[in-house]
């Protein structure tokens, strides 16, 4: 696990005396937010919790004012044990924080039968003492839509549905909104198909390598799989990708440096190519194949927070030439709206992989995907060069003056 984004240490004094049903800790700042944490002393009622320490991670300021930067964070929540730490009861959970829910955490800490036990090590001086450690992967623009009425806050945390999974003979369990991420790929087709053993807390049966399914979590969770890739080959990499139904390795801005064959050089491999298919199958149904160069936009439009639609690509010919087909017929007229709105409209802000430029009036949002890694160019202009073809990296500024970030985009022209 990489460095925590920040950690906050909370002490409830007379523990045993508390009468409320909760209590709200002192606000504390991490990763530029602002944070609290709601503790129910006897379990969540309002969750049929009970005989149970209940604990949640709150950002008490977006149920009152608009979040431009909704925090996606990996928390760990720990109910130490003052005499023995390795005795502590620790959970941890990834949550993505917005204006329509804001608070996320874990219903069963921490027993109340194991909590008084006779020098149990939890309460020393009748003090409980509760760790949060935290680590912000992602501040995502606000989802490009409201919620529906399942997804709407209600008055206390929601109960979170965990998925349980089988790969290959070895357990494992990922959050059904974590898998929402990626709705198009197996787990999430998964978790939809078979609601009533998810529900059941039955595991589903993957028939795969094990070893390479802690690195799928990290990638669902936008968690540090950049620099844990499993030693496995590049092909073998790309195949756990091919079979989870998820982004092309470059696409996720993972290098596939070789890790286990020496002369495992790059080359061209199927996802790549598909992808420049797909911008020559745009120049020719755009009627544009005569022109010399182009701008080439590959971009995702999110259809709710963690949910995007399917790959797009957009041709863009020098000075917009004849461009009504490029937009209109092909189904770019958002997203052109959005790269040629004005800059106090639109704001772009970092994402994995690109930028997420979002509409601050509707919250519309369209991620950007940024090619400008090297081996990545490589492989395309493998294929562009059979064609007389050169693809290189471009970029333009975007966004209000003093906020502007460059958005990348590929150029492509003949040699």
């Amino acid at each position: 696990m990489r460095d925590w984004t920040g950690t906050y240490t909370w002490l409830l004094s007379d523990f045993s005396h508390l009468d409320e049903d909760s209590i709200m800790s002192p606000k504390f700042e991490i990763g530029g937010h602002t944070w609290q944490l709601l503790l129910y002393p006897a379990g969540n009622n309002n969750e049929n919790v009970t005989g149970h320490v209940s604990v949640y991670l709150e950002l008490p300021h977006a149920s009152s004012k608009p979040v431009l930067k909704c925090p996606s964070v990996y928390f760990q929540l720990t109910a130490i044990n003052r005499v023995d730490a390795n005795r502590s009861c620790s959970r941890a959970v990834g949550y993505f924080f917005t204006n329509f829910s804001y608070s996320w955490g874990i219903h069963d800490l921490i027993s109340l039968d194991k909590l008084n036990e006779p020098e149990s090590g939890f309460l020393v001086d009748d003090q409980l003492t509760v760790e949060l450690k935290m680590l912000i992967l992602d501040d995502a623009p606000v989802p490009s839509s409201p919620p529906t009425t399942a997804e709407k806050l209600v008055d206390s945390p929601k109960r979170q549905e965990i998925v349980y999974l089988d790969v290959g003979g070895q357990p494992f369990k990922i959050a059904k909104n974590t898998l929402a991420r990626y709705p198009d790929s197996l787990l999430s087709k998964m978790a939809e198909e078979f609601p009533e053993l998810v529900g059941k807390g039955e595991q589903l049966y993957i028939d795969r390598n094990p070893k390479a399914f802690p690195w799928i979590q990290e990638i669902y969770r936008d968690g540090d799989f950049k620099t844990t890739l499993p030693q496995m080959s590049k092909e073998l990499l790309q195949k756990e990708l091919d079979f989870y139904q998820l982004p092309i390795a470059e696409e996720l801005g993972i290098r596939l440096s070789p890790n286990t064959e020496k002369n495992d050089e790059l080359h061209v491999t199927p996802p790549v190519v598909e992808l420049f298919c797909e911008i020559m199958e745009e120049i020719k149904a755009c009627n544009l194949s005569d022109l010399p160069e182009f701008s080439i936009f590959v971009y995702y439009k999110r259809v709710t927070a963690g949910k995007e639609g399917m790959r797009k690509v957009f041709v863009l010919p020098p000075d917009k030439f004849n461009c009504t087909q490029c937009i209109l017929d092909r189904g770019h007229k958002q997203f052109d709206q959005a790269l040629h709105a004005g800059s106090e409209v639109f704001v772009a802000s970092e994402c994995v992989g690109g930028k997420v430029i979002t509409n601050l009036m509707t919250h519309e949002s369209f991620r950007i995907v940024e090619i400008s890694d090297k081996a990545m160019l490589s492989l395309l202009n493998n294929q562009a060069s059979k064609l007389g073809m050169n693809i290189t990296h471009a970029s333009f500024p975007f966004g209000p003056a003093g906020e502007q970030t460059d958005v990348g985009y590929l150029k492509l022209e003949y040699k």
